[in-house]
Parts: C-alpha cells; sequence; structure tokens
C-alpha cells in the first residue's frame, strides 16, 4: 500500500507494544533503536565528564572509552550498517 505501512519492497517488523501489534518498516525500526542507544551512552558521558572536569578524574574517562567502543562493537546497528553483515536478525534481543 503506497504511504502504508505495508509493502513496498522493505521487510516489515512486528513489535508487541501493550499487548497490541505495531508493524514497523527495518528503517523505522533502526532508527528508533539508534534514538534508544543515544540516550543509554548521554548518561555516562556526563557523568565522565562530571568526574573528568570536575574531579580531575582520568580512570572513568578512559573506562568509559574502552566501554563505549565495546558497546558500539557488540550494537546491532554496528554489525548491519558498518560491518555489513546481513544475517542480524529484527527485532534486536
Amino acid at each position: 500500500s503506497p504511504g502504508g505501512r505495508g509493502g513496498g519492497g522493505a521487510k516489515d517488523i512486528i513489535e508487541n507494544t501493550l499487548g497490541g501489534k505495531t508493524v514497523l518498516k527495518e528503517e523505522e525500526y533502526d532508527i528508533m533503536q539508534a534514538k534508544k542507544l543515544r540516550g543509554e551512552q548521554l548518561m555516562p558521558i556526563l557523568f565522565m565528564y562530571y568526574v573528568h572536569y570536575r574531579r580531575g578524574g582520568v580512570q572513568p574517562m578512559i573506562y568509559q572509552t574502552i566501554m563505549g567502543a565495546y558497546g558500539l562493537w557488540k550494537s546491532p546497528l554496528f554489525r548491519i550498517y558498518v560491518l555489513g553483515e546481513s544475517g542480524v536478525e529484527r527485532p534486536f534481543k
């Protein structure tokens, strides 16, 4: 259906929301997951800023750099769009 959420060549993703089902295109789902990932990374970055610039701590900055890179590497979105893996199933677990 043109302009709708069905067909169009892109795979549809069914996600349970409050007992109902919502059908999303892969692109919509990926954007939603990218926004979620961005939100999850914001708090550690703010904490790192506080500890490093306000308290002079270096270890949290090193830890956050390593853990941020590791989290990115494990992210399904990174694996799909950067590494080009095609076997990653949606919805992500």
